[in-house]
């Protein structure tokens, strides 16, 4: 046997058995941060805004003066009645970076995005308030990746958290926590009676015209009656950031009607073209699938066939005594 090819067939099947390799590293990986979770380590790539990384110890926290005095700023104001939009509009006004562009100018890099995007917003201030991090609380396994190849990531059950008190100093003292949470579940009550738990018929389909973000359904309430409407996202989190306009549910329904029926009698008109059209279109999408099909069972049999060839290849240099007994036993 030629020993260049033979080297040639050992080093393909250790591809081949090395590719296991990345879902074993993985698998290490996730075991150490589970590891790391229950006994409250901070295993997230940035530490939270009012803490930084302890120089010593990365999954210490503690606490980072200047942001730190922004988040006692904001559970103070939202105690004292103010609305997240309104805190959120006094932090703009008065300069302050919000968290993505803080964190960038204290890691000494430029912000990707456009100073306009330097702002806060209600849904910021809010996810802010929630967050028992300002207590000294460390929390895990929020989510988990439920797929190593293609990197799914899914969202666990409140039940499943790995939750560690005192882990480090807290920003917010304990009183001021429990006060702000009771007027957070007390909104969230209002929230749920006022709305009635619809889902927008076009929820995620519309976007404003003026920024382009997705427009958000809520109900309006009017002295006689309750309607539904669409209204810019950008808008509802962060006021200043686009205008004040929405539309009613109603008038989308009936534009979107109008043009079913405009639709329809062109469908009657034309019934033999647009047959046409849509057997065309139908025809080639089936042949761009098939065709995906055919080059997905070429690539697997391929696949095989390699396999095959490399054990028959380690097994003949094993009985030649090209390689040794630990050798086969590997590559096996």
């Amino acid at each position: 046997m030629d020993t260049i090819d033979g080297i040639s067939y050992i080093v393909d099947f250790l591809h081949v058995v090395n590719g296991i390799q990345p879902q074993i590293t993985s698998q290490r990986v996730r075991q150490v941060k589970a590891d790391g979770a229950r006994q409250g380590w901070f295993i997230n790539s940035q530490a939270p805004y009012g803490y930084k990384k302890h120089p010593a110890d990365k999954h210490k926290l503690i606490i980072d003066n200047t942001a730190a005095e922004v988040v006692r700023r904001i559970f103070d104001d939202y105690a004292s009645g103010s609305t997240a939009r309104a805190v959120a509009g006094r932090l703009t006004a008065a300069g302050i970076d919000c968290p993505g562009f803080y964190h960038s100018a204290a890691a000494g890099r430029v912000n990707q995005y456009s100073d306009k995007r330097n702002r806060w917003g209600d849904a910021m201030v809010l996810k802010m308030l929630r967050n028992n991090v300002y207590i000294g609380t460390i929390t895990n396994g929020r989510r988990e990746v439920t797929c190593i190849i293609n990197k799914t990531v899914e969202a666990r059950d409140e039940s499943e958290w790995v939750v560690c008190e005192n882990m480090h100093e807290p920003i917010i003292p304990r009183p001021l926590w429990d006060r702000v949470q009771a007027m957070l579940a007390d909104k969230h009550r209002v929230y749920e009676t006022k709305r009635t738990g619809t889902v927008g018929m076009f929820a995620g389909l519309l976007r404003c015209k003026d920024c382009g973000a997705k427009l958000a359904y809520m109900n309006k309430q009017l002295k006689s009656c309750e309607k539904g409407v669409y209204r810019c996202s950008r808008y509802n989190n962060a006021g200043h950031a686009c205008t004040p306009h929405y539309i009613d549910e109603a008038d989308v329904v009936a534009y979107v009607l109008a043009d079913i029926r405009r639709y329809g009698v062109l469908s009657v008109r034309e019934r033999d073209k647009l047959t046409r059209r849509l057997t065309s279109y139908l025809r080639a999408s089936q042949d761009k699938d098939a065709a995906a099909i055919r080059a997905d069972i070429k690539r697997a049999e391929d696949r095989i066939s390699f396999i095959e060839r490399s054990v028959k290849m380690a097994y003949e240099d094993r009985v030649s005594g090209d390689i040794s007994v630990d050798e086969y036993s590997r590559l096996i």
